[in-house]
């Protein structure tokens, strides 16, 4: 075989191999997709707290500016959706993004203010981090603004001394 031959027959080699590795990844942030509609779907919307062993793994970490801190383990992930579900919030996901291990969603939840039973709209973005199939860390940014307006609060410059 000439040496011309040889490396066109392994150039197309590589580029098939590429192909199924592509194709490898693609699969992978698809599923990585699926886990974060399941984990918005039964864990949020649902409640289905069973399945948080299924979904989050041991060492998840939530980054949230707005909880003031770190939010750090199973227990504490489901003791923040049922702090959250004061609002009766039903969160719908926009088309979401994929790249690698990483999600990226902006998300809007609709729910009623426990105070005056009105209904409120908040939205987030939202980077997620997936390893072996479970979401392992997060960073959700809230339009924490937006919802204190919807709640009657009004902005005002800070006055002068």
């Amino acid at each position: 075989m000439s040496r011309s031959k040889f490396i066109g027959i392994m150039a197309l080699v590589v580029f098939a191999m590429g192909i199924v590795l592509v194709g490898y990844a693609l699969a992978g942030e698809k599923e990585n997709i699926k886990i974060i509609e399941r984990n918005n779907n039964e864990l949020w919307n649902l409640q289905k707290y069973e399945l948080v062993d299924e979904l989050v793994a041991e060492n998840y970490v939530r980054h949230d500016l707005s909880a003031g801190q770190d939010i750090r383990g199973r227990e504490a992930y489901v003791e923040n959706i049922k702090q959250n579900m004061a609002f009766k919030w039903v969160w719908i996901l926009d088309p979401m993004n994929a790249t690698g291990d990483y999600v990226f969603a902006r998300a809007s939840g609709n729910g009623i203010d426990p105070a005056t039973a009105k209904p409120v709209k908040l939205t987030c973005i939202i980077m997620f981090r997936l390893k072996d199939g479970k979401l392992v860390e997060d960073w959700v940014q809230y339009d924490n603004l937006g919802l204190l307006q919807q709640l009657g609060y009004k902005l005002a410059p800070p006055s002068e001394k």
